[in-house]
């Protein structure tokens, strides 16, 4: 079977349709949270921060991500709104934050169905 040589497009035709339904998101997401990290009081330990010129102050986030993005990055009920610093700290030490959103009394998104 011989390959295309034509490189694949950065983004699919699929998500380029759901853009801007993602930027609806994004807003209210950001509205929602008051245009603030909202990690702050669960992750004490790291300082709110967005230190990386090349993205976003505040980054919206999928509760679960990995495959469940699919489904959640177009549900404002399962993204966040964090700084830079949290989301680095949330995508590295997942388990660990979905332990502390649940014992601060928000619903575990990992029972909620997809």
């Amino acid at each position: 079977m011989k390959r295309s040589t034509r490189p694949l497009p950065p983004v699919s035709q699929k998500r380029r349709k759901a853009a801007p339904r993602r930027a609806d998101v994004r807003a209210e997401v950001l509205r929602r949270a008051g245009h603030r990290c909202e990690a702050i009081h669960l992750v004490p330990e790291v300082r709110c921060g967005s230190p990386f010129a090349d993205r976003p102050a505040l980054e919206v986030d999928e509760l679960l991500g990995g495959a469940a993005r699919s489904v959640e990055w177009l549900d404002p009920d399962r993204c966040q709104a964090l700084c830079q610093l949290h989301h680095d700290w949330k995508t590295a030490n997942k388990h660990a934050y979905l332990d502390r959103l649940a014992a601060s009394g928000v619903h575990d998104p990992r029972s909620r169905p997809a």
